[in-house]
């Protein structure tokens, strides 16, 4: 059992940067942040100094976890924030095809697919959607699923949210331009 959780460990850590530099990478790309995260190392091809950030914003984030006991109650809680903020992308997928009609129908054939007359990437979203739901009333309502469930947990979730939309506001100011415009011509330039 416990070879399984440290391999289990090992697997989400190493998963959980490759992730997260993507994520910052696709940020700087569309210059939601400073363009110089998504700046690439010629010789290896990887985006270097986003990974160096991350890797000492993990640190300070390790130190802060050993030596503020209070502050790992907040992190633990990552089954909630897993299972709860894929709820809003099944969301999407759910109304993507009526909502935005022109993108769904200019997408490739395979998107395109219906099920008695119903969208398949609606289908999958509604599916995913109780999924998702499923597995986050049992993290609520039991803790041997994920952990307990506090109100530092939720305000930490919470405010993960809440930085997106200030970010977002944040690089519309920067840019000096609405972010809504940036891929209304396809392929973006």
């Amino acid at each position: 059992m416990a070879l399984s959780l440290i391999a289990a460990c090992l697997l989400v850590i190493a998963q959980s940067i490759f992730l997260s530099t993507r994520f910052i990478f696709a940020w700087a790309f569309d210059r939601v942040i400073p363009t110089k995260f998504a700046s690439i190392n010629e010789k290896t091809a990887t985006p270097v100094f986003t990974t160096l950030v991350l890797w000492i914003v993990a640190e300070i984030v390790l130190l802060v976890e050993l030596f503020a006991s209070s502050a790992v109650g907040v992190y633990l809680n990552a089954a909630l924030g897993v299972v709860a903020f894929p709820i809003l992308t099944c969301l999407a997928a759910m109304v993507f095809p009526w909502k935005r009609k022109d993108l769904f129908n200019s997408s490739p054939p395979m998107t395109r697919h219906k099920i008695a007359g119903i969208p398949s990437v609606a289908i999958a979203g509604c599916l995913a959607f109780i999924g998702f739901l499923f597995i986050t009333v049992a993290t609520i309502a039991f803790p041997q699923v994920g952990y307990p469930i506090t109100p530092s947990n939720l305000g930490f979730m919470g405010l993960m949210f809440v930085m997106g939309i200030i970010i977002y506001y944040i690089a519309r100011h920067y840019r000096g331009a609405d972010l809504a415009l940036t891929f209304k011509e396809i392929p973006p330039e």
